[in-house]
């Protein structure tokens, strides 16, 4: 499961920080997703 924490953005990056729960050691773990779009789609992700 995901659940988004904070959201925030300018131009065309977007980060979202979210607690990421599941069957996996450590769970849950706060996640870091790096965006980036262009024209409305999602270029690249980066999970940190």
């Amino acid at each position: 499961m995901t659940a988004p924490i904070e959201l925030a953005g300018s131009g065309d990056k977007v980060s979202v920080c979210a607690l990421v729960s599941g069957d996996f050691p450590n769970s849950p773990a706060t996640l870091d997703f790096a965006f980036t779009i262009e024209q409305g789609k999602i270029v690249e992700l980066e999970i940190g």
